[in-house]
Protein backbone atom coordinates (compact mmCIF):
# COMPACT_ATOMS: atom_id res chain seq x y z
CA UNK A 1 0.00 0.00 0.00
CA UNK A 2 2.38 2.41 1.05
CA UNK A 3 4.47 1.50 -2.06
CA UNK A 4 1.83 2.00 -4.45
CA UNK A 5 0.67 5.46 -2.44
CA UNK A 6 4.46 6.49 -2.51
CA UNK A 7 4.85 6.63 -6.25
CA UNK A 8 1.38 7.97 -6.77
CA UNK A 9 3.26 11.20 -4.84
CA UNK A 10 6.40 11.28 -6.85
CA UNK A 11 8.38 10.21 -4.10
CA UNK A 12 10.13 6.71 -2.42
CA UNK A 13 8.54 4.82 0.17
CA UNK A 14 11.26 5.56 2.61
CA UNK A 15 10.87 9.30 1.42
CA UNK A 16 6.98 9.26 2.31
CA UNK A 17 7.46 7.47 5.62
CA UNK A 18 10.36 9.58 7.01
CA UNK A 19 7.54 13.16 5.69
CA UNK A 20 4.63 11.13 7.82
CA UNK A 21 6.65 10.65 10.54
CA UNK A 22 7.93 14.31 10.44
CA UNK A 23 4.85 16.02 9.43
CA UNK A 24 4.20 17.81 12.21
CA UNK A 25 7.22 19.69 12.46
CA UNK A 26 7.77 18.63 16.11
CA UNK A 27 9.64 14.95 15.71
CA UNK A 28 12.77 13.99 14.13
CA UNK A 29 13.90 11.11 12.74
CA UNK A 30 17.39 9.97 12.42
CA UNK A 31 17.28 7.27 9.24
CA UNK A 32 20.34 4.76 8.93
CA UNK A 33 22.12 4.66 6.10
CA UNK A 34 25.06 3.84 4.36
CA UNK A 35 24.24 3.86 1.06
CA UNK A 36 24.44 7.37 -1.30
CA UNK A 37 20.92 6.44 -2.65
CA UNK A 38 19.23 6.05 0.47
CA UNK A 39 20.73 8.74 2.23
CA UNK A 40 19.30 10.99 -0.93
CA UNK A 41 16.22 9.28 -0.49
CA UNK A 42 16.31 10.35 3.28
CA UNK A 43 17.03 13.93 2.28
CA UNK A 44 14.39 13.73 0.05
CA UNK A 45 11.92 13.56 2.52
CA UNK A 46 12.98 16.36 4.87
CA UNK A 47 11.80 19.15 1.56
CA UNK A 48 8.42 16.91 0.76
CA UNK A 49 5.26 18.02 2.27
CA UNK A 50 2.40 15.63 1.76
CA UNK A 51 -0.44 17.22 0.15
CA UNK A 52 -3.71 16.49 1.58
CA UNK A 53 -4.96 13.80 -0.16
CA UNK A 54 -1.85 11.68 0.05
CA UNK A 55 -2.69 12.31 3.79
CA UNK A 56 -6.01 11.21 3.05
CA UNK A 57 -4.33 8.24 0.91
CA UNK A 58 -2.50 7.02 4.54
CA UNK A 59 -5.10 7.51 6.51
CA UNK A 60 -7.42 5.10 4.08
CA UNK A 61 -4.79 2.52 3.80
CA UNK A 62 -3.54 2.61 7.12
CA UNK A 63 -7.04 3.43 9.13
CA UNK A 64 -6.42 2.77 12.97
CA UNK A 65 -9.69 1.68 13.83
CA UNK A 66 -9.53 -1.51 11.01
CA UNK A 67 -6.35 -2.17 12.74
CA UNK A 68 -7.91 -2.34 16.36
CA UNK A 69 -11.14 -3.99 15.29
CA UNK A 70 -9.14 -6.82 13.84
CA UNK A 71 -6.82 -6.65 16.72
CA UNK A 72 -9.90 -7.39 18.73
CA UNK A 73 -11.05 -10.23 16.84
CA UNK A 74 -7.94 -11.63 16.90
CA UNK A 75 -7.67 -11.90 21.33
CA UNK A 76 -10.19 -14.29 21.39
Amino acid sequence: KLIDIAHSAGVEPAALALAWLTRDGNTIAIPKSSQSPHVREDRRAADFRIDAATLDAIDRAFALAEREHAMAGNAS
